[in-house]
């Protein structure tokens, strides 16, 4: 029982009233529906700034691939260049002979810098804007390549094959825009060179140590799958290899490299 209250001047007031409820309405079968709720309460942020956007592409929801991935990636190495001024003491210099192929797998782990702003969380009719993110991955590399050593005489075997394992740890720079990812960064791990042909020689196999520079451009299919494109400037420092009684002195041997692969975000 409600209690009643008194003013200062000791007059009693009666409490006021109950408030109402909703009466039920009547459909026009008879039955009754039950009464409306009361409006249910927005924060101030929803009331100023509207309902938390969505960022979409081609009209679906779509969320920037972060997190771990794997990559295959396969293609040529197109050209060369190196320091390359002698072979046992005969003046000479070294072309690319043909493209030769390389392989790489990639494990690696992309994380977002920040929250994307309110204007690249949009509709179709929008621009998404950039996201930028980060990565590092560590990969494994096949690089074949294969020369010809010209000299001012002839020399039996003017071709050189070289083979190289490598193991890179690689840092990105990410940015994305809708579904296109661009990234470029670099990396630099031990390599193992060997090589065969010179001179009838199969040669020997060293470790130098490599670095390279890698750009390419990302193609989201789904938000895991991807396939991308990426160029390599792949550097092995300071290579020096023997041929016999010959040595090799190739400076920075520098590769470029061209391939297509696929990613799988997880």
């Amino acid at each position: 029982m409600p209690v009643s209250a008194q003013d200062t001047q000791g007059q009693y007031i009666p409490p006021p009233p109950p408030r109402p409820l909703p009466a039920p309405t009547t459909s026009a079968s008879g039955t009754q529906a039950p009464a409306p709720l009361p409006p249910k309460s927005i924060s101030q942020t929803e009331a100023t700034q509207g309902p938390p956007p969505q960022f979409k592409v081609n009209g679906e929801p779509r969320a920037l691939a972060t997190g771990y991935y794997g990559a295959l990636l396969v293609g040529a190495n197109f050209a060369h260049d190196d320091d390359l001024s002698s072979v046992g003491g005969v003046v000479s210099a070294s072309d690319s002979a043909s493209a030769q192929p390389f392989a790489s797998i990639k494990f690696g782990y992309t994380w977002a810098f920040n929250q994307p702003p309110a204007e690249q969380f949009s509709d179709v009719a929008q621009s998404p804007g950039l996201f930028f993110s980060g990565g590092l991955e560590i990969e494994g590399m096949y690089v074949r390549s294969r020369l010809g050593i010209n000299t001012d005489t002839p020399m039996a075997g003017s071709n050189l094959t070289f083979n190289t394992g490598a193991i890179m740890i690689n840092a990105f720079l990410k940015a994305q825009s809708g579904k296109f990812r661009f990234y470029a960064g670099p990396g630099f791990g031990p390599a193992f060179v060997g090589y065969s042909d010179f001179q009838g020689s199969g040669g020997s196999t060293d470790v130098n140590l490599a670095y390279q520079f890698s750009a390419g451009i990302d193609y989201f299919i789904t938000p895991e799958w991807s396939i991308f494109t990426e160029y390599k400037w792949f550097v092995l420092d300071d290579l020096k290899l023997y041929g016999g009684a010959n040595k090799l002195d190739f400076g920075n041997y520098q590769q470029h490299l061209i391939g297509l692969g696929v990613r799988r975000s997880f």
